[in-house]
């Protein structure tokens, strides 16, 4: 079981924390850079482009390529993404078990838009661990 008594809230991200979506979309990536010429490892993909606003690294694969993508392209690839999401979404390997026995409140922060975070949650089958406490980029956002 865990349980600390000096922690008020523990903030879970999602994307490659609670679910396998970083692995999914990079193998997607993968597979569409390959068809454009760029021929990557999921490694060097993860290495490169993994841990920024999507539109900060399609602006770098663009820089990369030393051409500006195909018209259609990241609107083909993102209906690629969301259609293996349907096919192989998954909770990390041990979340559940963490979720299960975790005592105490948390929360799922995401940079994700609400809708697809939900969805996703509930696909994985972990969403009642998280329910009302679910953030997306809007609701994350500090307002001064």
């Amino acid at each position: 079981m865990i349980a600390h008594e000096n922690v008020d809230l523990v903030i879970f991200d999602c994307d490659g924390v609670l679910l396998n979506t970083e692995e999914i979309a990079s193998a997607v990536c993968v597979e569409a850079l390959a068809g454009l010429g760029m021929h990557l490892t999921l490694h060097q993909y993860a290495a490169r482009y993994s841990g920024r606003p999507v539109a900060d690294a399609w602006r770098q694969v663009e820089a990369d390529l030393g051409r500006a993508l195909p018209e259609g392209f990241r609107e083909k690839v993102d209906a690629r993404v969301l259609q293996r999401f349907s096919e192989a979404l998954e909770p990390i390997d041990g979340v559940v078990d963490v979720l299960s026995t975790m005592k105490g409140p948390r929360c799922v922060a995401s940079s994700t838009t609400l809708d697809l975070l939900k969805q996703n949650l509930a696909r994985a089958r972990i969403i009642h661990h998280f329910e009302p406490s679910i953030l997306d980029r809007k609701s994350t956002r500090l307002n001064s």
